[in-house]
C-alpha cells in the first residue's frame, strides 16, 4: 500500500514539474512577443505582410517551359489560398511590388512548409537574370541566407521588383509564403528556437525524471 502511495505521489511531483515547465516556456514567449513588438517598426510601415495579394499564377501543365517563355505566358489572379493538392503542374507565381510600399531594407520571402522539393527563384536586376534555387532537396546552407527555410531575398531595381517563383512538389502543394524584412525574420526565428528549446527541455527533463523513477522503482514502465 506504501508503495502505491508512493508511486501517486511521484507521479504528482512530475505532473507539477511539468507543469511549470509549461508555465516557464509561455511567460518567455511572450516576454521575447512582447519586447519584440516595443521594439518593431511603425504601423505604417509593417515588416511582415502576407504574399497571396501581390501575386498572379500560371500553370504549366508541361512542366518543362523555361524562364525565358514563362514572361510572356497569360497570369491570372490566384484563389484566396495557394493550395493545389496533389499536381504534376509546375506552378509559377510573379509576384510584382513597388518599393514606395516597402520602404524598409532588405526584404525577403519566405516559405515556411519545408516539403516543398523545388523552388526556383527568377528577378531581372540591372539588365541581368539573377536565380536562387531553394527547396527540400537543396543544403540547408544553399546561399544566399542559408536557413532551414526556403528564403529568397527581394532586389529592387528603378523602384518595382518583379520575381517569378517556380513551384514543383510530387507531395501535396500548398503554398505558405510571405514577404518580411530580415530584422522580422530574426525576430521571428528567435522567438520559434526559443519555443523549439523549451519543448526539447521539457522532453529531456520528462525523460530524465522517468529515470530516476525507474532506478528507484525498477520498473520497466518508466524505463
Amino acid at each position: 500500500m506504501k508503495r502505491v502511495r508512493n508511486k501517486k505521489s511521484r507521479r504528482l511531483t512530475g505532473n507539477r514539474i511539468l507543469f511549470a515547465l509549461a508555465l516557464v516556456l509561455l511567460l518567455g514567449d511572450w516576454g521575447v512577443n512582447r519586447a519584440a513588438q516595443q521594439h518593431g517598426a511603425p504601423a505604417q510601415h509593417p515588416t511582415y505582410r502576407q504574399l497571396t495579394p501581390y501575386v498572379a499564377l500560371f500553370l504549366d501543365s508541361s512542366g518543362a517551359l523555361p524562364f525565358s517563355a514563362i514572361e510572356h505566358q497569360p497570369f491570372v489572379a490566384p484563389r484566396d489560398y495557394l493550395n493545389f493538392g496533389y499536381t504534376d503542374d509546375a506552378i509559377w507565381l510573379r509576384v510584382s511590388l513597388k518599393q514606395e510600399d516597402f520602404p524598409q531594407d532588405a526584404w525577403l520571402i519566405q516559405f515556411g512548409i519545408p516539403y516543398l522539393d523545388r523552388i526556383d527563384s527568377y528577378q531581372r536586376v540591372g539588365g541581368e537574370v539573377i536565380h536562387y534555387h531553394k527547396g527540400s532537396g537543396t543544403s540547408l546552407w544553399t546561399s544566399p541566407l542559408p536557413h532551414r527555410d526556403s528564403l529568397i531575398p527581394v532586389h529592387f531595381d528603378h523602384g518595382a521588383a518583379t520575381i517569378y517563383l517556380r513551384i514543383y512538389s510530387r507531395d501535396g502543394t500548398t503554398i505558405n509564403a510571405a514577404l518580411m524584412t530580415q530584422q522580422e525574420f530574426d525576430r521571428r526565428d528567435q522567438v520559434l528556437r526559443f519555443f523549439l528549446g523549451g519543448y526539447v527541455g521539457i522532453l529531456t527533463a520528462m525523460a530524465i525524471y522517468n529515470f530516476f523513477i525507474f532506478l528507484s522503482l525498477r520498473d520497466r514502465r518508466y524505463g
